[in-house]
């Protein structure tokens, strides 16, 4: 890591807010098994399945995530594409930058060449937006992005690209702005 990172006042006041949260969110989780151990008289096991329902939660929410920032690097790469942008320089500005990601790591590169090896299913991630959907809807809040990348991953699965990895996605995208392989079923 290069120290002269450390020089960047913004990176730094993230990180130490960053330090503070992990450092409370953890210390909530210790307190919170003392008070079901200690003073409610929870079992291991019973304070483990205490925690499952939060748990969940935040795995679904993430998968919501993980499907709206694959959406959006579908978009991204339509539309640098469409605009005659080399590829290769998008995926090297997004680098570093803020809107860096692992998504773009894992995904950019076979997006950009139409080859994505199968890594989660666009069926699968399809089942998890709807479950984000569900825990947001009877949490009483909405997640619309989740709800918009849904609706990609859904006609994903209607052109046959289901047992394709989720980055298939791409080819929804083309399709509605008629460019790329899937174009003619647009």
């Amino acid at each position: 890591m290069p120290l002269r990172i450390l020089r960047v006042p913004g990176l730094i006041n993230a990180s130490l807010v960053r330090g503070f949260l992990v450092t409370g969110m953890y210390s909530t989780f210790f307190l919170a098994t003392l008070y079901l151990e200690q003073v409610r008289h929870f079992s291991a096991l019973e304070t483990g399945a205490a925690f499952l329902p939060w748990t969940l939660t935040v795995a679904v929410l993430s998968q919501g995530v993980t499907a709206v920032n694959c959406a959006t690097l579908a978009q991204a790469i339509t539309v640098a594409r469409r605009s005659g942008i080399d590829l290769d320089a998008l995926l090297d500005v997004m680098t570093g930058g803020s809107s860096d990601s692992t998504m773009r790591e894992l995904k950019g590169r076979p997006m950009v060449e139409h080859d994505y090896p199968v890594l989660f299913k666009l069926e699968h991630m399809l089942k998890d937006v709807h479950l984000c959907l569900e825990e947001s809807r009877g949490a009483g809040a909405s997640f619309p992005f989740a709800g918009l990348a849904g609706e990609l991953y859904s006609a994903g699965v209607g052109r046959g690209l289901g047992q394709q990895d989720f980055a298939a996605v791409l080819e929804v995208v083309e399709g509605l702005t008629g460019d790329g392989p899937s174009a003619d079923t647009a």
